[in-house]
């Protein structure tokens, strides 16, 4: 019994420091938010910063630690795969190219097409950011104990995945990609959004990197110069981008992108005015909070369209069906013309409650998803949602 109280009595200790520490944390958010830091604008800091990261790489990593990247899991298991991609890298390609670079016809599509040309295009840009992770890892473990390192290889995790999101997405949107080719995309408006990818791709993957290097190097801060100058240059970007985008004219009947990309320019404005202004703890936070909603929007704009393709191919294989039954049913004289016409309506309205019920189901998917995913990232950056935890439901 004794034992038991002391376990309950320590749980709940544990409970009540977690709570003090969030309440803190959002104490902290709130008065830090709108305080001014020139400190990035100083010479001699970013001369420290650079120093800090030469320092780092002639400084020699422990014997042991480098003898631990040949037992370490993760470092094998991203070896192996980056050599097997590497040795089947031109297959990839060209069964990819032999799928989607030649006419398709609507009968031969089907959920399997579908998801092997999603998965053949992962691979396909997949390489170039294996290389980015494994460097970051072989960092990680060689450099065990030295922050210089953990802070170099976060940044290059942050560059790989930046650089693989936009390639299968400039990947998937091409001219014989699996966005257009299968999914059914429209071209005006993928066009009007990849135009400037072969510049704003490298940029974007560079701003990422410094910002997050900033940011790991020292978080004192809010990173010093290293992460100003990514993150204004990273929101310098995605406004740039947004801007060109509206001005194609090509969103002018689509609210919702319509509207995702004006406040896309209109916060990464507001983020670039909060760099220069000093306020760089609130910037950070806002273009966290920013480059996290655009990826939830892309990754549930993907996943909803990649669904309704596989829905809207179900469908037409059961038509397909309907159509051959009623085809074998001509041919044999065994049910009247009148049988035959009701059994064909009622075949088509089943059909038509299909499609418009699968099509609802999607549309408040959607709405579901991106509320709350767009209300769990943006809660922590607004303080002025904060009232609403204080308010109980039940």
């Amino acid at each position: 019994n004794t034992l038991v109280r002391l376990l309950v009595d320590a749980n709940q200790a544990s409970t009540d420091l977690l709570s003090t520490v969030r309440n803190y944390s959002d104490f902290l958010t709130g008065n830090l938010l709108w305080t001014r830091n020139y400190a990035y604008a100083s010479l001699d800091r970013l001369l420290q910063q650079l120093q800090q990261l030469r320092d780092a790489f002639v400084r020699k990593a422990p014997a042991s630690n480098l003898s631990s990247l040949y037992r370490d899991p993760a470092t094998i298991a991203l070896l192996t795969l980056l050599l097997l991609l590497l040795v089947r890298r031109r297959r990839i390609r060209a069964r990819l190219k032999d799928m989607l670079g030649k006419p398709i016809n609507p009968s031969s599509e089907s959920v399997g097409l579908l998801l092997s040309a999603l998965l053949l295009t992962v691979l396909k840009t997949l390489t170039v950011p294996l290389v980015l992770t494994l460097l970051a890892r072989s960092l990680q473990v060689a450099g065990a104990g030295d922050p210089t390192l953990q802070s170099i290889s976060a940044a290059l995790q942050a560059s790989a995945l930046t650089m693989f999101s936009l390639s299968f997405l400039r990947t998937l949107g091409s001219r014989l990609g699996a966005g257009r080719r299968l999914l059914k995309w429209n071209s005006a408006k993928i066009d009007s959004l990849l135009r400037d990818m072969h510049w704003l791709a490298p940029l974007l993957t560079i701003a990422v990197g410094v910002s997050t290097l900033g940011r790991e190097l020292t978080p004192t801060d809010s990173g010093g110069p290293l992460a100003a100058a990514g993150s204004i240059v990273l929101a310098s970007l995605l406004m740039l981008a947004a801007v060109r985008a509206l001005r194609t004219g090509q969103f002018a009947s689509d609210y919702f992108a319509r509207y995702s990309l004006r406040f896309m320019a209109l916060a990464s404005a507001a983020i670039t005015i909060m760099h220069v202004s000093g306020q760089l703890f609130a910037a950070h936070l806002y273009l966290r909070a920013l480059g996290a909603s655009i990826a939830a929007v892309l990754i549930t704009l993907t996943i909803i369209s990649t669904l309704q393709r596989m829905l809207q191919l179900y469908r037409f294989r059961l038509q397909q069906r309907s159509r051959e039954s009623e085809r074998a049913r001509a041919l044999g004289d065994d049910k009247t013309h009148d049988e035959n016409d009701e059994s064909r309506t009622s075949r088509e309205e089943a059909l038509a409650s299909l499609s418009d019920a699968h099509k609802q189901l999607l549309s408040l998917f959607r709405l579901l998803t991106l509320g709350t995913l767009l209300w769990l990232i943006w809660s922590p950056a607004l303080p002025a949602l904060s009232f609403l935890d204080d308010i109980t439901l039940w």
